[in-house]
């Protein structure tokens, strides 16, 4: 119930704001610093006609209580024509002002951006009530607050409504804030580890403290802001802003730390987490200082903030998933995609510039964009194969060597002349190449019966032949004549490996519709599953393994045919009637 709660409380907050869409907020005009002093007048608003300056401040003291939110930092009232009265400190001298909000100005793309955002962080409050609720736990419920703070939904319209809701809508934010930073420590002190021991045991203990620290300071800046205004309020707001860098900075550290202290699939899983939070660390001081010391476009922004959308996916990945991919195949595809998006771009930014801007023939520029469209289509496909190769060779060596190294021993299959040499392909090479913990070939020496050829991490005890309550599994390798995850068609045969040494890919290998063998592949030796493209380079070893039992099964008939020849002979040659001496 607490979690249903607060995620429809939020998400009601958070829609509600998308009011703004048909019925825009009302504006001001102007912003101030904590302080109260104004730092920004937006020409031809209310607060620039009725003579507003750089450098004046609003008088917290002497402002009607209920209007001390709206004029707090330029926040936005509910509504156009709604009339805000405040005391101006001019020049020295205190007057009151009474403004008349005028319309929000919004542009179709910051109506898109709004919309996406209320999106995002419906995921938010998803992912974190999914964890809380799949796991509940210390380091879940953590996760859970985090998400409800930092949840990227706008809380303006509440913000700008009339007394008292302005005000309590002010508390509860600042309350979830608290919450949401304690909880990502708490989250970030219990995420891949089984007991906490030492210094994280007494960070724990020393948790609930901070929360009423962080709360008790946080409700001082909001006595300070709306009801004694003026210094030291932007001291206290820059305090705020260093206690959440610290907050984030010390929580990236424990990630690290974790990183370094883990082993096996939780070291995988806790590389999710640090790429999530770190792009989305990046990401977002990188908007600030973008927002606040350039002249850069918002939308460059806004596009920024998105980014901590990462955070909710990749840590519900890493906690949920059982078996992830590794975090470089995801890099990797995102890179290729970058490239690829950036170039066309440019493309048609330079065809759009030279013929509209710098010759004057928009018509010839448009022909020119249409040519351009056509010529990306039939290369496209290409041209991704080249920056994918690129990109490869270039940030994962290790991992375009491996690929490659398949390729030639899938050519290789198809001249191989022994069962030893099928056997390397198919179980030595791949767990060589790609450091897979296990690799076994089952091989059909009857109808029916799979029996263990070959094998690499299987120990002897392990199972030596298919089960025969696994003829539907089979049955669906023949159908697929593909590569099968073992996840959606488990194996029912018993003494099958554990750990990183369990089978999770099956390959079947097929000649005119015969299942002659069966290949069994298990995930990375630190227990990441195995990629699309590392499947792919593994199903192209079976054609040529089919190819090369084929021709095997040729050479043994071939073999028998010739001993049968002879031993027809030698019957012949035996059986043939004596002829008598002549005398």
């Amino acid at each position: 119930m607490i979690v249903l709660v607060l995620c429809l409380l939020l998400a009601a907050i958070f829609a509600a704001d998308l009011r703004r869409l048909w019925v825009p907020l009302g504006v001001l005009g102007f912003l101030t610093d904590a302080d109260g002093t104004v730092i920004g007048v937006t020409p031809g608003l209310p607060a620039d006609r009725y003579g507003i300056r750089l450098g004046d401040r609003v008088d917290e003291t002497n402002t009607p209580p209920q209007f001390r939110p709206n004029v707090e930092q330029g926040i936005f009232v509910s509504s156009p024509g709604q009339r805000v009265t405040f005391a101006l400190l001019h020049g020295g001298v205190r007057r009151m002002m009474t403004l008349v909000a005028a319309p929000q100005d919004a542009d179709v793309l910051r109506k898109i951006f709004w919309v996406v955002n209320f999106i995002v962080a419906l995921v938010f409050l998803a992912s974190g009530a999914a964890l809380v609720l799949l796991r509940p736990g210390a380091m879940t419920w953590g996760f859970f607050f985090y998400c409800l703070a930092f949840a990227p939904g706008a809380w303006d319209l509440f913000w700008g409504s009339p007394a008292p809701w302005n005000y309590i809508s002010t508390l509860m934010f600042d309350t979830i804030q608290v919450a949401g930073e304690v909880g990502l420590l708490a989250f970030a002190l219990l995420f891949a580890v089984a007991a906490p021991i030492g210094w994280r045991r007494k960070a724990l203990v020393i948790l609930p403290w901070l929360f009423v620290l962080l709360l008790a300071y946080w409700s001082w800046t909001f006595v300070q802001d709306y009801w004694v205004g003026g210094p030291p309020g932007e001291l206290l707001f820059r305090v705020v802003l260093g206690l959440n860098a610290a907050v984030f900075l010390c929580a990236f550290g424990l990630f690290i730390d974790t990183y370094v202290r883990a082993r096996g699939v939780d070291r995988q899983r806790i590389r999710w987490v640090i790429f999530g939070f770190g792009v989305s660390l990046a990401a977002t001081y990188s908007a600030y200082l973008l927002e606040f010391y350039t002249a850069i476009t918002s939308s460059v922004v806004n596009f920024l903030f998105l980014c901590n959308v990462l955070v909710p996916v990749t840590f519900g990945y890493a906690v949920i998933r059982h078996r992830i991919v590794d975090v470089s195949f995801v890099v990797s595809r995102a890179l290729v995609y970058a490239t690829l998006t950036t170039l066309l771009v440019v493309l048609f930014s330079l065809i759009d510039w030279f013929f509209s801007d710098y010759l004057r023939l928009t018509s010839l520029g448009t022909m020119a964009e249409v040519a351009a469209a056509v010529a990306v289509g039939i290369w496209f496909n290409a041209l991704h194969r080249r920056i994918d190769t690129f990109i490869d060779v270039t940030f994962f060596r290790r991992r375009h060597a491996a690929e490659r190294q398949l390729a030639r021993d899938a050519a290789a299959l198809h001249y191989s002349v022994s069962k030893n040499a099928i056997a390397t392909a198919l179980v030595a090479e791949p767990v060589r190449c790609l450091s897979l913990g296990s690799a076994a070939l089952f091989r059909a020496d009857a109808p029916g019966r799979y029996v263990r050829e070959a094998s690499e991490g299987w120990a002897a005890t392990d199972a030596t032949h298919l089960a025969d309550a696994d003829e539907h599994f089979l049955a669906q390798l023949k159908a697929e004549n593909g590569p099968l995850s073992l996840d959606e068609a488990p194996l029912r045969t018993a003494a099958l490996p554990l750990g990183t040494a369990q089978p999770t890919l099956a390959l079947p290998i097929i000649s005119r519709g015969e299942l002659l063998a069966v290949a069994l592949y298990g995930p990375h030796l630190h227990g990441e599953a195995l990629d699309p493209d590392e499947i792919k380079c593994i199903a192209a070893l079976a054609p040529g393994a089919a190819a090369a039992y084929d021709h095997l099964a040729v050479e043994l008939m071939r073999e028998k045919m010739d001993a049968m020849q002879r031993q027809l002979d030698t019957l012949q040659i035996s059986g043939s009637p004596q002829t008598e001496p002549t005398g």
